[in-house]
This record gives structure tokens, C-alpha cells and sequence, in this order.
């Protein structure tokens, strides 16, 4: 079903794990994917393999291609391989790889300071510097870029000492939102930077069918009825660079109030005061409006579920695999269950495709 294929520089590429030779696999060798953090492949090799001696962190590439679609599940390098003895003289390498999403951290930006500049123009340039310090393999072209915010404005500054990666996530990712998304066309790999990735999957989730187990935790911590909404960090009058800088508040457009309160959910659950900051807001009168608008569409709790299904693609009983990002009907009358849910984490057994466990978003 899958086979893994890898390379070191401009060598031909050498397989070490085929669906047809019996003689030529790895174990234990999983993919774990999510959407808001980087894909990994850890898998263990032996000796007799032909591509043990071949194995050099860093710089080897690795791509785990699923031989019935042609699709390729993961490209990425190695990171880590560790090499064990047992009691018994048995000798094995475990192998950890991360996908080309790493690359982001073989460099670091500039010290800046960004403004006048969309979501779009400012994810460019990061990615742009990103590409000035590194090698032809490691570089991305920008694709698809569909986050922004209320001004399509972002005023930030950049450190000389952070990754790439980090910066993304800590400037952009963290306080826009948004998902990461390698994509290949015409052979140009692309990064897009979207609101959401994935689509709607055709494949059904279903009891009786291919759910093996379900398990569901109802979380309602995150909930409040009275919110503090708060916009930018206003001018700091004190010198003093320990003191906390303050932001702003709805004060003087809410009858010198700074909170809003949401009478209904008081009456049930009680008071529950919390804080949600928007960076990019700079007007009083914006920044109420998007916390009436958080409260209108807070949801009173989270639910988490976790999910072991069957995909019943690569047995030929679906037209469509489970895939990171993607949307599922999921269907279970015994538990109540019978709705859209998001598959937001995965991790596939390429020696056990009929095994796929699936993490739900919240």
C-alpha cells in the first residue's frame, strides 16, 4: 500500500520500504499529522535493510507515497535517529522526521518594524527572508493567503534571535488565526496561509460500519459571561520597561463601563469575567462591537472527541481517504452523535492502513 523512498542530496533515491518486497520494510512506522503544528514519520530499521547506513540527520529526505493513488502522504528529513542494542544483541535505529514545514526553522528574520502592510504582504516577506538564507530545496513560493483582519492592516515588529516558523506563528498564526498548507502544482511547492484547510470528505464515519471507538469530554472552562474586551497596547507614559502596558478598553463608548455582560448565560452558569484581546484593533468603538460579537457566538462549552475509524479507502469500500483538516458526517444514534465534525489531528500505520486514529477540533 505505501512505500518510503529516501534521498541524500543529488544520490538517486533508494527505497526502504515497499508494500511488495517482503524482505525490504520498516516498523512501527507512523505519520502523525495535524493542522496547527508541524507533521512528523517516526518508524524503526534494521540493519538488513539496504538504506540503514543511509540515514543522515537533517539533510536525508524521506516521502511516504501511498502506491494505489500515487498520492504522496508526507515529505519531510530526518531529525533524529537513534540506534539501540537489546539484551538479546538485537540491534535497531529508530528514525524521527519532520515534513518540510521544519524548514521555516533553519532560518531567522531580521529585526523590523512592519506596518501598512496586509496580512498577505507581511506572511510574503517573512517568507521572502526566509528563502534569502537558505538552500534551493528549502525555500517556499507563497500561494494561497486569505487571512487578514478588520483594517487588512498589521503593525508588528520582528526579532533578530526568532525562526521563521516561530514568527509566523507567534505574529501572524496566534493572533489572526489561520493554518499552514504545503501544496505542489506544476512541481512549485507552494505555502498557503488560510483561514481553514480542507474541504468536505465524502467518506462517512458511522457506527456499525467503520467506527471501532469514540470517546467524547465535554469542557465548559473556557466559558464567560462577562467579558473584558481589549484592543492595542496604548502609549506607556512610565519609563520603567518592567511596568505592564495598558490596552484599550470600551470605557468611553460604554458608559464608562469595561465590560459587557451576557445576562443569559449569568442566569445559568453564573459569573464567569474574562479577557479577550484583539491586537489589531485601535478604535473604541470597533473593539465593542467585536466583543457583543464574541458573546452573541460564544459557545457555552467545548467538545472534544477522539475518534478510531477505519478507512475504508484503501480497501476499496470508499471513494475518498480521511484526510488532516477535513470535514466528516460522523454518526452515532447511541451516543447522540450525528454531525459535521472536523478531523484536526491523524495518525496513519502505513503497515496497518485499515487503522487510522482521528482527533476532532473542539
Amino acid at each position: 500500500m505505501y512505500s518510503v523512498i529516501i534521498k541524500n542530496g543529488q544520490e538517486q533515491e533508494q527505497l526502504i520500504h515497499s508494500p511488495y518486497v517482503d524482505n525490504l520494510k520498516i516498523e512501527d512506522a507512523k505519520i502523525v499529522k495535524s493542522v496547527d503544528d508541524i507533521d512528523s514519520f517516526s518508524f524503526l530499521i534494521y540493519p538488513n535493510n539496504q538504506g540503514y547506513n543511509n540515514l543522515k540527520y537533517l539533510t536525508t529526505q524521506v516521502e511516504v507515497i501511498n502506491e494505489r493513488t500515487g498520492i504522496t502522504l508526507f515529505r519531510g528529513r530526518i531529525l533524529e535517529p537513534q540506534d539501540t542494542m537489546n539484551d538479546s544483541g538485537l540491534i535497531v535505529r529508530e528514525v524521527v522526521c519532520a515534513s518540510e514545514l521544519s524548514y521555516l526553522q533553519d532560518s531567522v528574520q531580521k529585526w523590523g518594524k512592519w506596518q501598512n502592510l496586509t496580512p498577505k504582504q507581511f506572511f510574503t516577506a517573512l517568507i521572502n527572508e526566509h528563502n534569502s538564507q537558505v538552500e534551493a530545496h528549502k525555500r517556499f513560493t507563497v500561494g494561497n493567503v486569505d487571512v487578514t483582519n478588520s483594517t487588512d492592516n498589521v503593525y508588528r515588529y520582528t526579532n533578530d534571535d526568532v525562526s521563521t516558523y516561530e514568527t509566523i506563528k507567534d505574529k501572524l498564526i496566534d493572533r489572526l488565526g489561520g493554518e499552514l498548507q504545503i501544496r505542489y502544482q506544476n512541481g512549485i511547492r507552494y505555502l498557503d496561509y488560510l483561514q481553514k484547510i480542507g474541504q468536505k470528505g465524502a467518506q462517512r464515519i458511522e457506527l456499525s460500519v467503520n467506527l471501532k471507538s469514540i470517546s467524547r469530554s465535554i469542557d465548559p472552562s473556557e466559558l464567560i459571561t462577562v467579558l473584558k474586551p481589549l484592543g492595542n497596547q496604548l502609549e506607556q507614559e512610565d519609563d520603567n520597561t518592567d511596568a505592564s502596558t495598558p490596552r484599550l478598553t470600551i470605557e468611553s463608548v460604554n458608559v464608562c463601563n469595561p465590560y459587557l455582560r451576557d445576562e443569559g448565560k449569568i442566569q445559568q452558569f453564573g459569573v464567569r469575567v474574562g479577557a479577550v484581546v484583539w491586537d489589531d484593533v485601535t478604535l473604541a468603538s470597533n473593539l465593542l462591537s467585536k466583543g457583543r460579537q464574541f458573546l452573541a457566538e460564544q459557545k457555552t462549552a467545548l467538545i472534544k472527541y477522539q475518534i478510531d475509524a477505519v478507512d475504508l479507502a484503501p480497501i476499496n469500500l470508499a471513494v475518498d481517504h480521511f484526510e488532516c483538516g477535513w470535514w466528516y458526517d460522523v454518526y452515532n444514534p447511541l451516543m447522540g452523535i450525528d454531525e459535521e465534525l472536523r478531523v484536526i489531528g491523524q495518525t496513519i500505520d502505513i503497515n496497518d492502513p485499515t487503522g487510522s486514529v482521528l482527533s476532532i477540533g473542539d
